[in-house]
C-alpha cells in the first residue's frame, strides 16, 4: 500500500499520515440506526479507504476517511499526485497545519 507523511523538521508540530488502506471483514452499523452497531451491522465486506491520520505528542489526534473509489492504493505515484482526492487530502493538511513548512516523504509498502 502507498503511504505519504508530512512532517515538521525538528518537529514540534502535529505530523500527518496518508494511508490507502485495504480492509477485509469490515462491518459498519446499519445505515439510519446506532452508530455504536447495537441496531444491527451491515454483512462484512472488503473495503478501500483513503486516510488521512494527524499526530501530536505520539497520540493519534484527528482521522479523516474517504472510500478509495478509484483504487489509487495500486496505483503508481503520479496517478495519485494527480488525482482530486490527493489534491483534497493535501489541501486539508495545508489548511490543518496554518501553511507551516512540513516535509513530505512518500512510501510503499
Amino acid at each position: 500500500r502507498r503511504r505519504y507523511c508530512w512532517q515538521a523538521p525538528g518537529g514540534g508540530l502535529p505530523s500527518y499520515s496518508l494511508d490507502f488502506e485495504a480492509h477485509e471483514s469490515l462491518v459498519t452499523p446499519r445505515p439510519g440506526l446506532a452508530l455504536d452497531g447495537s441496531m444491527g451491522v451491515t454483512a462484512p465486506r472488503s473495503q478501500e479507504l483513503v486516510v488521512l491520520y494527524a499526530a501530536e505528542g505520539g497520540e493519534i489526534s484527528g482521522m479523516w476517511i474517504a472510500p478509495d473509489a478509484d483504487k489509487l492504493g495500486a496505483a503508481e505515484r503520479s496517478v495519485i499526485d494527480a488525482s482530486p482526492l490527493y489534491g483534497k487530502f493535501a489541501a486539508l493538511v495545508e489548511r490543518l497545519s496554518d501553511g507551516a513548512s512540513l516535509e513530505l516523504s512518500y512510501s510503499e509498502a
